[in-house]
């Protein structure tokens, strides 16, 4: 078999995550992608838990990142489009070993 039938333009790859991205079936985090927990609810909040050793990500639901806009809108009058938020540490797995 030639190794050309495998061969997949880069460029075909990034559009495919771009479009996954859109339908918030993934998520872009530094190089990586991640499954979307909330693929159908485009109204909720992506934030992240990211582990420093392994880069590991999970998306997390905050109760209270409502509040944190609202504050920042107010204090800085500035008209937020989009908040994520990006928690580093390290995960329970690691700090185990």
């Amino acid at each position: 078999m030639d190794q050309r039938e495998h061969d997949v333009d880069p460029t075909t790859i990034y559009r495919i995550l771009d479009k996954l991205e859109q339908l918030h079936l993934v998520h872009g985090l530094q190089g990586k992608f991640i499954r979307c927990s909330f693929p159908t609810d485009t109204k909720k909040k992506h934030h992240f838990l990211v582990c420093e050793k392994c880069k590991n990500a999970e998306e997390i639901l905050l109760d209270y990142h409502e509040s944190i806009e609202k504050q920042l809108a107010q204090e800085k009058n500035y008209i937020l489009r989009e908040v994520e938020m990006y928690f580093w540490g390290i995960c329970q797995n690691c700090s185990k070993k």
